[in-house]
């Protein structure tokens, strides 16, 4: 019997998405509340914080699905597909424009006049992670790319 991991990684992805959705639907909107009732100097960045923490939220889910439009082409037997290079290039926009939005709360953090350490390497932290994964996303991508023009010109089973 044939081992294949689509399976495993649609519910890998199904609890990443579960994890992502309390912590961006509940958990961070309660403490971005929390911390403009405790420190009222943020209370004017309320809002938009709200808004980053949704737009992260939403790049998020739409990089599950660009990894689950991956799972499935894995399932068919087609990992070194063009639709799985397509599918990396977004999840390495979306993180760009995740770690953009990041970047984005950070500066009205500073720009408040707020000044936590910890919160602000909280920030620059998950910044330079979704960096970084675009980064592997694109450079799988490419790799992905590359195998799928090579079993093209010369018609192999990869």
């Amino acid at each position: 019997m044939k081992r294949n991991p689509e399976r495993m990684l649609k519910i890998a992805g199904v609890i990443a998405g579960l994890i992502g959705l309390a912590l961006g639907g509940w958990y961070i909107p309660m403490r971005i509340g929390w911390a403009c009732e405790r420190y009222p100097e943020l209370s004017k960045i309320y809002w938009p914080g709200m808004i980053c923490d949704g737009g992260v939220l939403l790049m998020c889910l739409l990089a599950l699905w660009q990894f689950w439009k991956i799972c499935t082409e894995i399932g068919r037997d087609n990992s070194f597909s063009q639709q799985n290079v397509r599918a990396l290039n977004i999840i390495g926009w979306l993180m760009l424009g995740i770690a953009a939005l990041l970047a984005l709360c950070l500066a009205m953090i500073v720009g408040s006049g707020f000044i936590s350490l910890f919160i602000i390497a909280c920030l620059l932290f998950w910044t330079v992670v979704f960096v970084l994964a675009a980064m592997l996303a694109t450079a799988l991508s490419n790799l992905v790319r590359r195998a799928a023009e090579t079993r093209g010109e010369e018609n192999l089973p990869l």
